[in-house]
């Protein structure tokens, strides 16, 4: 499976101590749509959680993420403790109950990709959506083209909602 999909209107960004799809945060105040594909969120910091607290009931919010130390079997009580732990953070934060907004969480266990995305602009590349990203040497695109954010929205997304995996018990 390959998607391709030449792209306009885009600019590179390279970052250490600052996000480097600040652009796509500040457009979740004028959006309908805010699409997230994330490795990892922040399990301890709020900021760009409450980010996402802050936008409008109206808006749809889609967030797409793994689970750090999530595996089919663990081979220890510990390793099995940590990754609950975890798994009950990652529910947590994620809870649609929490956020005033439409919000879909889903759990794609292979991800490793990262697109933050509204109706309007989309960063493509190397930073989660967690706070502790951004004292990480990041670097991606945010883009502006239209088409570009209309074959996310009309390919990437159907494509996961299809393959992601349903959820497992951890054992």
């Amino acid at each position: 499976m390959k998607f391709t999909k030449e792209v306009n209107n885009a600019k590179f960004v390279f970052t250490k101590d600052e996000i480097g799809y600040q652009e796509v945060l500040d457009d979740f105040r004028n959006t309908s749509y805010i699409f997230i594909l994330t490795f990892n969120i922040s399990e301890n910091n709020d900021m760009l959680i409450n980010q996402l607290k802050q936008v409008s009931d109206e808006t749809t919010i889609e967030i797409f993420t793994n689970i750090p130390q999530r595996y089919e079997h663990y081979f220890s009580d510990r390793a099995r403790k940590q990754a609950r732990k975890k798994i009950n953070v990652y529910l947590g934060r994620l809870d649609p109950e929490k956020y005033q907004s439409i919000v879909n969480t889903y759990y794609c266990f292979d991800n490793h990709s990262k697109i933050i995305m509204t109706n309007n602009v989309v960063y493509v590349g190397s930073a989660n959506f967690s706070d502790e990203s951004k004292n990480n040497l990041e670097s991606g695109f945010i883009v502006y083209d239209k088409e570009f954010i209309a074959f996310i929205k009309n390919n990437i997304i159907p494509y996961l909602k299809v393959t992601i995996q349903p959820h497992h018990k951890v054992s």
